[in-house]
């Protein structure tokens, strides 16, 4: 009698953990870095860091010199600036989702002072998977041969677009695409868009 209990609990065993193993899903929030950029695993973050507002919120922050120059921006400049870029926001998708923009702008961040590197064609520095959908953060440079600078710079320029463009939300997500030079660094144009309509 005890080997027919003993085979009934084993295969009880086994068909809650096969139905525990396909009702899992996959990993909904992913951050992968572009072709060349530094891994993840390389600069001790996971996707699930990246997602973590709190977390994002202090990588974005702005840093002391940078605010610092804010600060001081009502002194006269000492020579004529020429503005090379003008940050817009696309009105018309396709869009990406916030959470998986701000995840892109808070790897770049994570990278400092590892340079940002694009040509006149756009380079794909981070692809993002959140809520079924992709955010695209790419980069190109809009004077002739490559424009180069910090990520952390680069990584401004991504946040610029969720916090100053908001087409729309959907439930508890909201989404925006556009465009905005790296800090500092008017020839690196920083592109956000996605796959959702």
């Amino acid at each position: 009698m005890r080997a027919p209990i003993r085979q009934i609990v084993l295969l009880a065993v086994a068909l809650a953990s096969t139905a525990m193993g396909s009702s899992a899903k996959p990993e909904a929030f992913k951050v992968i870095p572009g072709p060349g950029m530094p891994s993840l695993e390389s600069i001790g973050l996971t996707s699930a860091d990246l997602f973590n507002k709190t977390f994002v919120d202090e990588l974005l922050a702005p840093p002391p010199f940078l605010l610092r120059t804010q600060s001081s921006s009502s002194e006269k400049p000492a020579g004529r600036l020429l503005r090379r870029w003008t940050s817009r926001c696309d009105e018309a998708p396709p869009f990406g989702i916030n959470e998986g923009i701000n995840a892109c702008a808070a790897y770049l961040s994570a990278l400092r002072t590892t340079d940002c590197l694009a040509g006149n064609k756009p380079v794909t520095m981070c692809t993002s998977l959140a809520r079924g959908f992709e955010t695209h953060v790419r980069g190109i440079s809009i004077r002739p041969g490559s424009a180069t600078s910090y990520c952390r710079d680069a990584a401004l320029g991504v946040s610029w677009v969720p916090k100053n463009c908001k087409p729309g939300c959907e439930g508890d997500y909201c989404y925006s695409a556009g465009s905005a030079a790296a800090n500092g660094n008017g020839d690196l144009i920083m592109l956000v868009e996605g796959n959702h309509k």
